[in-house]
């Protein structure tokens, strides 16, 4: 459990990031004065992260943190599908924290449309997520909270986005 967890906090998350901050937040920022946006920067304490935020600015979904970040996605999907061949759930047949903890990158693919990164290949991710969509706590904490003009505003920024996504992805 404790490897998920892990790897939630030191990869995913901030894989989740960027990719979904160029597409989100990057025309705003743009919008702004350089010194706004520099002043905006300067706020972000940890300097590996307010570089990175400067790099998904000037590049967007072109920066080679995004290229890292589908590729670690991808890799999770992969070390997910080793998992779940050996049980339900991640840990062992009961849902534990770390299908709690890894479920919510899962709504990120399925907002933006992305769940082509492993509906194809990897049946046993595809189960997973069906299952944590199907739990009662799943429906009314996440599917229900986010409203319907979101989800459909997050599908079309993820399908003028999949183009470059799927560049970082093996063949």
């Amino acid at each position: 459990m404790r490897f998920w967890m892990k790897h939630v906090d030191v990869k995913l998350h901030p894989s989740c990031g960027a990719i979904q901050w160029p597409m989100i937040m990057r025309d705003s920022m743009l919008k702004r004065s350089e010194d706004e946006r520099n002043v905006l920067l300067s706020k972000i304490p940890e300097k590996p992260r307010r570089e990175r935020q400067k790099r998904l600015i000037q590049y967007g979904l072109d920066a080679p943190d995004v290229s890292d970040a589908v590729k670690t996605y991808y890799k999770t999907i992969v070390d997910m599908e080793k998992a779940l061949s050996q049980h339900k759930w991640l840990v062992g047949n009961e849902f534990s924290l770390a299908d709690i903890c890894v479920s919510p990158y899962f709504q990120t693919l399925h907002q933006f449309e992305w769940t082509g990164i492993y509906e194809e290949k990897f049946p046993k991710v595809t189960q997973w997520y069906a299952n944590c969509r199907a739990r009662q706590s799943y429906k009314e904490a996440v599917i229900a909270e986010v409203p319907q003009s979101t989800f459909e505003a997050l599908g079309r920024k993820g399908r003028e986005s999949w183009p470059k996504i799927k560049l970082h992805l093996p063949s």
